[in-house]
């Protein structure tokens, strides 16, 4: 009585009348209901924490930015992310590019991957001698995703 059967059982215990057998099917949704409420606790767990860390920090930096030695290593710190930004960049570009991913490595020049970031870079240029303005980001990742389906699935 598991698998398949035993969710027919369930399911013909709930639907017929002359079954009075509805033990299990309440069963079923007790713990359908436990398992919404523990996925809401779960996540509530997951973000919280975070969520929390974030709101002091913030309070506490705007405490923080008056005095200027703090202001001063902030703006040492800019250049520093702006360096692990470009590093994972290149990093991103070596690995999906070039199939680049170990000093071992061989490289392996991916036509397809370079033809979507030149169709990318040609659609955010055009759209942004068009309408003056930059395009979404949202609908370029849909886009890359759209070629990436049309390049990798068909071709």
């Amino acid at each position: 009585m598991y698998g398949t059967n035993y969710v027919n059982y369930i399911i013909n215990s709930v639907i017929y009348e002359d079954n009075k057998n509805y033990f299990f099917a309440s069963i079923v949704a007790v713990l359908t209901k436990v398992m919404i409420i523990g996925a809401f606790f779960a996540t509530l767990g997951v973000v919280l924490p975070s969520f929390i860390i974030i709101l002091l920090i913030v309070s506490i930096i705007k405490n923080l930015l008056k005095f200027k030695g703090v202001e001063a290593f902030l703006r040492g710190v800019r250049p520093v992310v702006v360096g692990l930004i470009v590093a994972v960049g290149i990093t991103i570009f070596l690995s999906v590019v070039l199939s680049f991913t170990t000093i071992n490595s061989t490289v392996n020049f991916d036509y397809k991957s370079l033809i979507i970031f030149g169709l990318i870079a040609l659609i955010n240029l055009v759209y942004k001698k068009i309408t003056k303005k930059k395009p979404s980001v949202i609908l370029l990742i849909f886009v890359s995703a759209v070629l990436g389906i049309i390049f990798y699935g068909l071709f």
